[in-house]
């Protein structure tokens, strides 16, 4: 089975899609960005598959999901400043 018939995967791009993150467009675009790269959505996966191993509800866990990535992505950013980097993985 593929990780795009999963029920969790396919809950989570459903609701980055309708998902208003924040009042920036800006800031919507920059989070759309960084989800359309297909391993940006492992580790939110992982959270959400983690949560239903101890018997919770996954879609409880959902804006957690895109917090933890969220973090992620910034902790490369500031890496990326601090290192003075001007590409990160060609881009």
């Amino acid at each position: 089975m593929d990780i795009e018939e999963w029920e969790e995967y396919k809950y989570f791009i459903n609701y980055l899609s309708r998902k208003k993150i924040s009042n920036s467009n800006k800031l919507n675009q920059i989070i759309s960005y960084m989800f359309n790269n297909e391993g940006k959505k492992i580790r939110p996966l992982i959270l959400l598959l983690s949560c239903e191993i101890v018997c919770g509800n996954y879609k409880d866990a959902i804006d957690a999901s895109i917090a933890i990535e969220s973090i992620h992505t910034a902790s490369l950013i500031y890496d990326d400043i601090f290192d003075d980097s001007t590409t990160r993985r060609n881009k």
